[in-house]
């Protein structure tokens, strides 16, 4: 018999009696008497002043007895100030509802913890965010007249004061003045300034909750959020000023919206600066790459305006015009984190040129950026001063309409700059954006920060700043970047206001966003979800038909440009995507065709790589040989042009895709002139560390260097991005494809065909040879408006000729491998063989 545990003998007569339960069972027993349930909290958020939801780490079991006493809160401000829970209720297996003694105050931090961790070392912060929601105020904000009165008002529910800062410039803050304003109930503070206050400067003093999780900073002067004109210092951390301008003064000279309609467009992608800022542009060079270079007609003068008019495009949409953080931190260098809580610092490891040139990172949603304006550009100087960026940017807009050319804007609702000290992250952090539960950015846009629309205010400052740009400025448009991360409602204020300012309103969505738009409000933030609502989108779907992806690879798997794809899809984009097509469009004028936007590599680079004439890290060394198209390139950048304004639907091309435009990284910037070049062709700078040290920093990783091909240049204000109209005209195979370009945009102008023609009356014609990609349809002219027939026929196969049969009658070619245009370039009938690559748009005679 095997004995456990046996009986002990001990000297002197003494005996132990042992426990005869055997070892594992006995352990287990002793586990068990150990272990004690204790709730730990990983969520808490308030589901009103004096109510929390908590949502504990493990299932507790099921006849646990919660008490008021298990759970600890205090103030992260003031740590001896507690809040007792008096009532504990199960809701869910791992949820509790707490009930306060009394409210929570949304001017301090408060976190949450155990009975068990008195230090609280385990704590979390409680979210309550929903108790932010009902701050809402429809009293005007910024800068008003009122009563003969300066009126300021800026939101702010958390801030514990706020001081008005005004000056007679803000660099001297000559004649400073402040004037401690007053809150109201909901979150505004405001105050009334006698006197004439024109052409002054102001800003606003936020103080608030002590916190390494607060932005609040009262010695900091930031911008008012409804600024009309800001003038910045061009350095990092860009601080400034509000301009206190009036902007009703302009003389419009009778100017209205262009009442384009949005299945007619031909959209033009474009940036106020890279259009002039080149030399070849014949811009003169105090202006060049500004507001007024973009509109200077003088003579010899290629870029600007004038390039759109040669080109005939009757929309142009703008790369972000507000203002923007531009500068980013000196590269490699340890700094104080303007975007970030007081006190936090920084390292740029990731941006060699220290700029953020295309205006993604938007610091105020009203003004004009200064950047562009005709100030002085100098590093340490300041743009902006006098608020000239307003009306020469209006003087932007009329000219284009003064030529039928619709203005739309990009615009960047979804995030704010991350690098300069913007207004909103000091004045309402916990407010307009979205938090973890750290109370740190819940950033899933990619840039640092999401914008939390769902916010009556938040919604309201971005339906705000789209009325104000369609009233003030006369925008026709407007691209929304990362449309998902804006909430439904708010898009739908956005088109009910909008339309009801201009019927014609064109409203495209970025129709993608990081993940943010699902599940919230319903999910369905797709191009079905924008369309159903009444706004347009980017279509992604033919972009990567055409050239095979939104990155290039070398012997890519697929794109109509490298002879693959299938016919059958090919019909549905020709059908305008629509969704009665197998599509995700409602309305013709809501899917936007493209190939080419200001994101990844141009079409004409994406061709270059995937054909295997330029590869990864390639060094460049006769640039000028490089942009020039060879044969074979200039067929495939030619079928996706055809291709692209041939479909139903709007059309969008970007800056520079008209002659196959190449961005190769300027190893002669300004913005590297202090970085230097090792024994193995290493860029790098050389940075002074706090004790006198030097030390290099290499080239940021995964960023294409100098001389090679750029698939992100958002950064690089410099030739990389700057239109290079020598490249257009001087080269006679990029000068070929600029007027096939311009012939194919008066043909889409001239005829009804390709933007009115119901689209159950288009009929296709297969390849005799049945091959793909190869295929043809027929837009009947009795159902449009044109009276004549036109046929398209696409051959997108690289070596097999297409042979179509066509109906009966003589068809006049406008359009076929060679050249594009309204002139008769010949007839053909019976059968017509199309050679590879190539295409050709036929009219009936």
């Amino acid at each position: 018999m095997r004995l456990d545990k046996f009986l002990l003998m001990l000297a002197v007569g003494l005996f132990a009696v042992v426990s005869c339960v055997p070892p594992e069972v006995e352990k287990k027993e002793a586990k068990e008497e150990k272990k004690e349930y204790v709730p730990q909290v990983v969520i808490a958020s308030a589901l009103n002043e004096t109510n929390i939801s908590v949502i504990l780490k493990f299932t507790p079991p099921e006849d646990f007895e919660f008490k008021p006493d298990m759970f600890l809160i205090r103030s992260e401000v003031d740590t001896n100030k507690v809040i007792k829970v008096i009532d504990v209720k199960r809701s869910k297996k791992k949820e509790l509802l707490l009930t306060l003694e009394k409210p929570i105050d949304i001017v301090d931090i408060w976190a949450i913890t155990s009975y068990k961790d008195p230090t609280f070392k385990n704590k979390r912060f409680i979210n309550y965010e929903r108790l932010l929601y009902k701050f809402y105020s429809d009293k005007p904000l910024g800068h008003n007249i009122e009563n003969g009165k300066n009126v300021f008002r800026v939101f702010s529910p958390r801030a514990t004061k706020v001081w008005l800062v005004i000056a007679d410039d803000p660099i001297t803050m000559k004649n400073k003045v402040e004037y401690e304003m007053n809150r109201d109930e909901n979150g505004v503070w405001e105050v009334a300034v006698e006197g004439k206050l024109w052409g002054k400067y102001y800003g606003y003093r936020a103080d608030g909750p002590k916190h390494f999780t607060e932005a609040f900073d009262p010695e900091l002067i930031v911008f008012d959020p409804y600024s009309k004109a800001v003038a910045v210092e061009n350095s990092y951390k860009q601080k400034g000023m509000t301009v206190i301008i009036d902007t009703s003064k302009y003389n419009w000279e009778g100017d209205t919206f262009v009442g384009l309609k949005a299945e007619d467009a031909i959209i033009y992608e474009s940036h106020i600066r890279d259009f002039t800022a080149h030399p070849s542009s014949g811009v003169p060079e105090n202006i060049r790459g500004t507001y007024k270079g973009f509109i200077y007609k003088g003579k010899d003068v290629i870029g600007g305006i004038n390039w759109l008019k040669y080109l005939g495009v009757n929309a142009v949409e703008f790369l972000p015009i507000h203002e923007s953080g531009t500068y980013e931190p000196p590269f490699g260098e340890q700094v104080e984190h303007a975007g970030a809580e007081k006190g936090a610092t920084i390292v740029n490891t990731w941006n060699a040129h220290s700029r953020n040139h295309w205006g993604y990172m938007t610091s105020c949603f009203f003004a004009p950026e200064s950047y562009y304006s005709s100030g002085d550009l100098t590093p340490g100087k300041y743009s902006g001063l006098g608020g000239t960026q307003v009306n020469e940017f209006k003087d932007v807009v009329k000219a284009l309409h003064k030529e039928k050319i619709a203005v739309l804007l990009d615009v960047v609702y979804n995030h704010v700059s991350q690098y300069d000290y913007n207004p909103l992250k000091r004045l309402g952090k916990k407010y307009y954006f979205f938090l973890n539960d750290f109370h740190g950015y819940d950033a899933r846009s990619g840039c640092g920060n999401d914008f939390d629309t769902a916010k009556p205010m938040a919604s309201r400052l971005v339906v705000d700043s789209v009325k104000y740009w369609m009233i003030d400025y006369h925008i026709d448009g407007f691209r929304f970047d990362l449309a998902t991360i804006i909430d439904w409602k708010t898009h739908e204020k956005i088109i009910k206001e909008a339309k009801k300012i201009n019927p014609d309103v064109i409203l495209i969505a970025e129709p993608w966003g990081g993940g943010r738009g699902e599940p919230r409000d319903g999910g369905g933030y797709t191009l079905e979800g924008f369309s159903k609502r009444g706004m347009g989108a980017w279509n992604d779907r033919i972009r990567n038909f055409i050239r095979g992806g939104a990155s290039a690879s070398a012997n890519p798997s697929s794109g109509l440009v490298f002879g693959k794809g299938n016919n059958d899809e090919m019909k549905k984009y020709v059908l305008g995507f629509l969704k009665k097509h197998g599509g995700d469009f409602y309305e013709k004028g809501h899917n936007v065709n493209y190939a080419e936007s200001h994101d990844n590599e141009t079409l004409g680079d994406f061709i270059r790589i995937g054909t295997g004439y330029y590869k990864h890290n390639q060094i460049i060394t006769n640039r000028t040989e490089f942009v020039k198209l060879t044969e074979k390139q200039l067929a495939q950048n030619k079928i996706a042009a055809l291709f692209l304004f041939t479909v139903q639907g709007a059309i969008m091309i970007h800056q520079g895709q008209e002659f196959a435009r190449s961005k190769i990284v300027d190893p002669n910037s300004q913005w590297l002139k202090d970085f230097k070049v090792d024994e193995k062709g290493r860029w790098y700078r050389e940075v002074t560390l706090p004790n006198g040290k030097t030390k290099k920093v290499m080239w940021p990783g995964g960023k294409a260097k100098p001389n090679t091909i750029d698939h992100d240049s958002y950064e690089k204000d410099d030739d990389t991005n700057w239109i290079n109209y020598n490249e257009a005209l001087k080269l006679e195979t990029n000068k070929e494809l600029v007027e096939y370009y311009r012939g194919l945009i008066a043909i889409r102008k001239n005829f009804n065909a390709f933007r009115k023609t119901p689209t159950e009356s288009i009929t296709f014609i297969n390849a005799n040879e049945k091959i793909s990609p190869a295929l043809g349809w027929i837009l009947p002219g009795n159902v449009n408006g044109d009276g004549k027939d036109i046929i398209v026929l696409i051959n997108g196969n690289q070596t097999s000729q297409a042979t179509f049969t066509l109906p009966e009658g003589e068809w006049e070619v406008i359009a076929n491998d060679k050249s594009a245009g309204l002139k008769s370039l010949g007839t053909v009938s019976g059968t017509v063989s199309l050679n590879p690559i190539s295409g050709m748009i036929l009219v009936k005679k």
